[in-house]
Parts: structure tokens; sequence; C-alpha cells
């Protein structure tokens, strides 16, 4: 049995790395999902590990800078559904990269209005920063910030160089790329928050897949219409509003259908909702590329946040491309439409590669973590913690990939992996036994762990008569243990 700590220990670490917004946001899922009667007892295990989180939160170690830094968030406040952490190949309305915001509150401070903010910070640290009085201040200077980004964009669309200028004293272009979304966004607040007072908390495959939620379904749909009728360029900013409220992002395809009134990817894609899809996709997008970083700083000698965290990373950016491409196919086929074939081709491609890379070397992580080094300086034979956690890492990766071969494309590279991995079980657990038979005190210890290591690494991407055999073999020296010594 898993050690509760030990899950407790992971799925904390994996929501400490989550974007603030993604962790509020699977919290109020749980919530919603336990008030609504569905009792897993994973729900229980996940919001105990998120309360020390919330508490951190609540008592900041650094109050100084947290506090200067509440200004800024309350300032951009309206801005916190549309944010993203991964750089997409391409800039979709709605989607704003948030390191951009660090970079746009710089030139903020030193260029537009340093003196309106030096003396709102005076203000709210006199006022203690109560709540109330950061939302006046907050309210008050944006309508300064709008007008400052209106006239810098008007700049940049000027003759010669004037969009490197701009670009220059922003922080370079790919925060320029954003602004124009940042100012539409801020100058369309009262029509988004409008927009959001009509959605429920949480949309829930529930909502558009039970006929007691009919009435929702047509609220939220009807919402979208009359939005995207009266200002057909806010669809991109109402479907990331969307996918803020949803546990699904593929909800957005059906509701995207219910808005053109007809579920057919042809008939969306020459609508005013396409845009709708394209919010769809570019959640796919961000699921390689979040595996993809993951990945990369599971290789490095000096981790952010260790190699648990990591790995983590690395499974769950997976597990969900799996989930939501798995939901796509079964739902409405949008590979009709030839461009969005293309990109689901793409993406589908570039995670196909990461999968494979990751589990081409499965073979070796598992050899790896079942070795049983020399006795270190105090006698003791500990095997390898990070070798261990690369290899469950890789085998997790490969059981996803187990599920559904065919539809991520890595298929050779399973069959590959599996057998390759089923020869090293089998080799390793026969020299684990044959040293059994002889070896005494702690080397014995590691080895017995050895064995049930190779145990539970069989067990994630193998059948019950392969781990029934792994089994057999461990019993077969827990049995020679308990003979009684002859006479």
């Amino acid at each position: 049995m898993v050690d509760q700590s030990l899950m407790t220990l992971k799925v904390r670490s994996y929501l400490g790395a989550l974007s603030r917004n993604a962790c509020d946001m699977l919290i109020r899922n749980l919530e919603a999902s336990r008030e609504r009667g569905d009792l897993d007892p994973q729900f229980e295990l996940i919001l105990e590990a998120a309360r020390p989180l919330l508490r951190k939160r609540a008592s900041d170690t650094q109050p100084r800078a947290h506090r200067r830094n509440l200004l800024k968030r309350a300032i951009f406040l309206p801005l916190e559904p549309f944010l993203i952490t991964e750089q997409l190949p391409r800039k979709l309305p709605g989607r704003i990269l948030r390191s951009t915001l660090d970079a746009l509150w710089i030139w903020l401070e030193r260029d537009v209005m340093p003196g309106s903010i030096g003396e709102a910070q005076e203000l709210l640290v006199k006022e203690d920063y109560d709540a109330e009085v950061v939302a006046r201040t907050a309210e008050r200077l944006r309508g300064l910030v709008i007008a400052a980004i209106s006239d810098v964009l008007d700049e940049a669309r000027g003759p010669g160089v004037a969009r490197q200028r701009v670009a220059y004293r922003l922080g370079g272009e790919v925060v320029l790329d954003e602004l124009s979304d940042v100012y539409g966004i801020l100058k369309a607040d009262p029509v988004l928050e409008g927009f959001s007072a009509l959605l429920p908390a949480v949309l829930t495959r529930r909502t558009f897949s039970t006929g007691d939620a009919a009435k929702t379904r047509e609220q939220v749909v009807e919402a979208i219409r009359n939005v995207v009728d009266a200002h057909p360029e806010y669809v991109g900013w109402i479907s990331a509003l969307l996918l803020w409220r949803c546990d699904d992002p593929v909800l957005l395809v059906r509701m995207a259908a219910g808005a053109v009134g007809i579920a057919k990817p042809q008939a969306i894609h020459s609508s005013p909702y396409v845009g709708m899809i394209e919010t769809v996709l570019s959640e796919l997008r961000r699921y390689v590329l979040m595996a993809q970083g993951a990945a990369i700083e599971t290789d490095l000698a000096d981790l952010t946040h260790g190699v648990e965290w990591q790995s983590e990373a690395v499974v769950v950016a997976i597990s969900r491309y799996h989930d939501q491409l798995r939901e796509l196919r079964a739902g409405i086929d949008l590979r009709e439409v030839s461009q969005w074939r293309n990109e689901m081709v793409e993406i589908n491609r570039d995670m196909a590669e990461i999968i494979a890379h990751e589990i081409s070397t499965a073979h070796r992580q598992v050899h790896q973590a079942l070795q049983v080094p020399e006795p270190d300086e105090t006698g003791q034979v500990r095997l390898d913690p990070m070798a261990a956690a690369i290899a469950y890492r890789t085998l997790r990766i490969l059981y996803i990939a187990c599920k559904n071969p065919d539809l991520l494309g890595v298929s050779d590279a399973v069959v590959r992996s599996r057998r390759a991995i089923e020869q090293v079980l089998d080799m390793a657990s026969k020299s684990l036994v044959d040293e059994l038979h002889n070896a005494v005190g702690p080397r014995r210890e590691a080895l017995k762990d050895s064995l049930e290591r190779a145990v539970s690494y069989a067990s994630i991407v193998f059948g019950n008569d392969y781990v029934d055999t792994l089994k057999k073999r461990c019993a077969s020296i827990t049995d020679i243990e308990k003979r009684p010594l002859a006479s």
C-alpha cells in the first residue's frame, strides 16, 4: 500500500508548483464536487494537501515585498483569468504571458506615472494596506494605465522604426505583442465582468450532458451569443473566461456548437465562435509546453523544485493532454476542418516526441533504480532515491501511453519500451534473488527492498501474471527464511 504521507507530499509538491489561479481553480472544482455529493477519497487527499499552501499565502514570509506587490496585482486583477505561464507559438486573444506583466509594471513605474504609483504606495502604507483602500486605489490608477497603454499603442503604429522604439522601452517585442490584449481586456472589463456574472461558479461535464442542467446550459449559451453578437472581437476573451470556469477545456467545443446551433465543425469554423476552438487547441499546446519544460529541468543537475516535483509535473501534463485529446476525438471531430486537423497533427507530433524520448530510456532508468550499492561510511546500504523517482516517472508515462498508443502516436515506442523493461526486470530480479541467498545484514535488507521495488515497477505497466512471477521469486526467499533450522 502506498504511504499516505508520501502521497500527500507529492500532491502538495504538485499544487505548490501550479500558478495561483490554477491551484484555486482545482480547489474550487473539488469543493464543488464534494458539495454535489461526490465522495471520492482522492478529493479529501488533495484538499488536505492544499491547506498548508493556503495558510502560507495568508502569512507571507516577506510581508513588505508582498504588500508592495498588492497594488500591482490589484491593478492587473481583471487580467487574472487570461494569464498563462507558457509562451505559445503564436499570439492568441485572451492568452497573455504572465511574465510580461512584470516588464509592463516596470515601464509604468519608471516612465509613465512614477509619482502616482509612489503616492499610492505611501497611502497604502499609512492605511496598512487595507483591502478596500487597495481596491479603490487600483481602480483609480487603472484608468491612467489604460490611457497610457492607448497612447503607446498609437505611437507603435507610427511610421518607420516607431514600433521598435516602443518595444525597446517596454522590454521587448513579446511585451508589445501582449499589450493590445491587455489594453482591450482592461477597457472591456465592464462587459466581461457582466458576462462572468452570468456563469456558474464551475462548468462541468454534467452541465453539458444531463437533462436537469438544461437551464444552465441555455443560460451560458445565451450569454455567449449576446456578447459575441454585440462584440465579435471579444470571442477570444470570453473563451478564456469560460476556460477559467471549466473543469474540462473540451466543453468549449460544445458551447461553440450550442452557440452556432449545429454540432458541425465546418459550421463552427465559419462562425464568429471559431476563436473558442482556437482556445481549446491552445490548451493542448500548453500541455506540450508544460511537459517539455518540466522534462528539460529533470535532466539538470540543479533542479528548481526537486526531481519528485519535476517528475510529477511531466506526468500530470502528459496525463492531462491524453485525457483532453481523447475527449476531443470522442466528441465533435474537429479534424474535419483541415486547419484544425493540421494543427492537431503538429501538436500531437510534438507530444509524441516527448513521450517517446521519456519511455525510450525507461529500461535504463529501471536498471539504475534497482542497483544495490556498496555500504556507505556508516555501514548502511541505501538505494538511490533520485534514480527511483526518475524510473517511477518514466514508467507512469509509459502507463499513460499504453492506454492509447495509437491516439498518442507512440505505438512502436511503447512496444520497444515494454519489451526492454521486461528484460531488465527479469534479469535484475533473478540477480537479486541469487544474491539474497548468501547476503546478510544491511545489504540483505537493501536487496529485499530492491526486489520489492522491481515488483512495484512491474505492476505499473505489466499484467498480473508477470507481477505474480516476480512475487513468487520474492516468496521463495521468504519461505527459506521462515523454515526452521534442521536439528
